[in-house]
C-alpha cells in the first residue's frame, strides 16, 4: 500500500492507494506501549469500538536497543499483529533521543556515557538531562537505531499497517534557552551557515540572532539526518510535533529550539525530509493555532490534543480547516475514572503548564464517538477539491456569518462554557441547493442578499451519509422548522431555502370570456 501527502490547488491530501482519507487517530499513554501486555489489557479490547481507524504508539529507543547494536524488535511486531488484526493504521511515534525536551527514553548506555553523549549545559555550567543537539555521536546513534527500526517495519509482511511515522517527541532543550557545551559554544562562534543567512541576510552572527533560532538550527539539522535515515527504508510521511511557544513565557520554560511559530522558517528550510511540523493543542487559542501552522506549506496535523467533553467539537473546525490528522492523548483515559487519571497525570499537568480539565474525560466517551462518526461520515466531502468546506468554532466571539451569492447566514453560538457541555464548533458546505451543516450548540439565522425579497425554510432535515448517499431520519417542520439548531449532540443537518417578495406584487388576471360574465 502506498502512503502519500499530495497539495492540489493548495489543499493537501493523505493518500492510501491514490484514495484520500483522513486519519482519525487517538494517541495511547507514554507508557501504555513499554510491553505487549498493557497493550493487550489496556489498549486493543478499547479502541477499535469508539471510531478510530489510527492509533498513534510510542516506540522506545530503550526498549528496542538496551545493548548497543543488540536490536530487539518483539515488541513492534506485536503492535503491527495487532493492529491487523483490529484493523487499524498504526503511527509510530519514534521517542529517541529527545522527548518532551528531556532525553529519558535513551538507552543505559548513553544515559551513562556523559564524555561520549554529551548533554546540553546551561549558563551556569551545569549539565541537564537532554544530550546536546551538537553531539554528533548521539545523532549517528540515534540514526543507526531508527535505520533498523524503519528496516524491520519495511521488510515486515504487516508493513502497510505503519501509514506514517513521527521523529522525536517535542524536541528542544528545558531550563535554557541554549546550550552552552563547548561544541555549542564552539558552532556559536562560528560563521553563520549558508541556509541561515539566505533567511536572515542582515544577520553575520549567531550573536544577532535569538538562542532560540540558533537551537532551533541544531535540533532541525538532527532531525533532518534522521528523517533520511528513515527515509532510506520506508516511504511514508515523516513529521515531528511542537511543544508550543507560550506567550509571555521564554525560550527554555517550553522547549528552546522546537518547532514552534517563532521558528518555523528555520525548521522548513532546515529540515526539508520531514512533511509536517505538527503542533500538540492543549491551549485555549485553537484557531490561532492552527492558523500559525498553516502559515507555511505544510499540511495539518494534530498528533496531541485534548480529550475533556469541553473541547471535543474541535475536531470539526480542525477537519474543517483542513487538518488530515487529529488524535486526543491519552485515548485510552475515555473509558477511566476521573479521578484516576488527574493523580495519573499531576505531575505532567504541572510540568507541561496545562489546564488539569485537558485530561479530564468525564461523559466524553459518548460524544467523542459520535464527533468520529460524523467525521468519518463526512470525509467524502472533506477530500473532495470541488467542495469548499468552511468551518467556525466558538472562543471569544459569540457568532460566525457567512454569505453566499444569494444568503446571509449568522451562525448564533449557545454554548456556555461549562465543562459538562461541548464547546461551539462545526463545519458545513452546499450541494447544489441543499445546505448540510455538522457539529453542535449553534443556531442558523438567514436572510436573502436580495434586500427585495424575503428567505424561508424549503425543507429541513436530520440524518447521516452513507456513502455520499443521504439518509433521512427525521424531516423537521412546524416550530422544529423556525430556526435549524443543533444542540449538545453533534449531528448532521441538512436544508435548502427559497425566496419570495417582500411586497405583494401586482398580478394582471387574464379571464376567460365566460368569466367576465359571471
Amino acid at each position: 500500500m502506498k502512503y502519500e501527502i499530495i497539495n492540489k490547488n493548495n489543499r493537501f491530501y493523505f493518500l492510501m492507494d491514490e484514495k484520500p482519507c483522513l486519519l482519525l487517530g487517538g494517541e495511547v499513554h507514554n507508557s501504555a506501549a513499554s510491553t505487549a501486555l498493557s497493550m493487550e489489557k489496556n489498549i486493543w479490547p478499547f479502541v477499535n469500538n469508539i471510531g478510530l481507524n489510527t492509533l498513534l504508539v510510542p516506540v522506545y529507543w530503550e526498549n528496542i536497543e538496551s545493548i548497543p547494536g543488540i536490536f530487539n524488535f518483539d515488541l513492534i511486531e506485536a503492535q503491527l499483529q495487532k493492529a491487523a488484526e483490529n484493523k487499524i493504521k498504526l503511527v509510530f511515534l519514534w521517542f529517541g533521543l529527545w522527548k518532551n525536551g528531556l532525553s529519558t527514553y535513551v538507552p543505559p548506555w548513553i544515559k551513562t556515557d556523559t564524555a561520549n553523549y554529551f548533554r546540553v549545559v546551561n549558563q551556569k555550567q551545569e549539565q541537564l538531562n537532554c544530550i546536546s543537539p551538537f553531539c554528533e555521536k548521539a545523532i549517528e546513534a540515534d540514526c543507526r537505531a531508527l535505520s533498523s527500526l524503519c528496516q524491520f517495519i519495511s521488510q515486515h509482511p504487516l508493513k502497510d499497517q505503519v501509514c506514517m511515522m513521527q521523529i522525536q517527541n517535542e524536541v528542544g532543550c528545558l531550563e535554557t534557552a541554549r546550550d552552552y557545551s563547548r561544541k555549542a559554544q564552539q558552532i556559536y562562534g562560528s560563521t553563520l551557515p549558508e541556509r541561515i543567512r539566505e533567511l536572515y541576510p542582515q544577520a553575520n552572527s549567531w550573536q544577532e540572532l535569538s538562542d532560540e533560532t540558533f537551537m532551533a538550527y541544531a535540533f532541525s539539522h538532527a532531525l533532518e539526518k534522521m528523517a533520511l535515515e528513515a527515509k532510506k527504508w520506508l516511504d511514508i510521511p515523516l513529521f515531528t510535533n511542537a511543544w508550543l511557544h507560550k506567550e509571555g513565557k521564554s525560550a527554555g520554560d517550553y522547549p528552546s529550539g522546537g518547532p514552534t511559530k517563532n521558528v518555523l522558517n528555520v525548521w522548513e528550510k532546515n529540515a526539508p525530509s520531514l512533511t509536517a511540523f505538527a503542533p500538540d493543542i492543549y491551549e485555549e487559542n485553537f484557531r490561532e493555532i492552527i492558523q500559525d501552522y498553516q502559515m507555511i506549506d505544510q499540511p495539518l496535523f494534530i498528533p496531541e490534543t485534548r480529550k475533556d467533553l469541553r473541547y471535543l467539537s474541535n475536531c470539526f473546525y480542525a477537519f474543517g480547516k483542513g487538518a488530515l490528522l487529529y488524535s486526543p492523548f491519552g485515548i485510552e483515559d475515555l473509558r477511566k475514572s476521573t479521578e484516576a487519571i488527574i493523580d495519573e497525570d499531576q505531575a505532567f499537568l504541572k510540568e507541561l503548564g496545562l489546564d488539569q480539565a485537558a485530561f479530564d474525560p468525564t461523559g466524553s466517551l459518548p460524544y467523542f464517538t459520535k464527533c468520529y462518526q460524523i467525521i468519518k461520515e463526512l470525509t467524502p466531502f472533506l477530500t473532495d477539491e470541488t467542495i469548499k468546506i468552511h468551518s467556525f468554532k466558538k472562543e471569544k466571539d459569540m457568532t460566525y456569518q457567512y454569505q453566499d451569492e444569494n444568503y446571509r447566514f449568522l451562525i448564533k453560538y449557545l454554548s456556555k462554557d461549562k465543562k459538562e457541555q461541548l464547546n461551539t464548533a462545526g463545519l458545513f458546505f452546499q450541494l447544489e441547493n441543499d445546505y448540510f451543516f455538522a457539529g453542535c450548540n449553534f443556531a442558523l439565522f438567514h436572510d436573502a442578499v436580495d434586500e427585495e425579497l424575503c428567505s424561508e425554510i424549503l425543507n429541513f432535515e436530520e440524518g447521516y451519509f452513507e456513502g455520499k448517499k443521504w439518509i433521512t431520519e427525521r424531516v423537521l417542520n412546524g416550530d422544529e422548522r423556525y430556526t435549524p439548531y443543533i444542540g449538545n449532540m453533534p449531528k448532521i443537518i441538512k436544508f435548502s431555502l427559497y425566496t419570495y417578495p417582500k411586497k405583494e406584487q401586482e398580478v394582471v388576471h387574464e379571464y376567460l370570456a365566460d368569466e367576465r360574465n359571471l
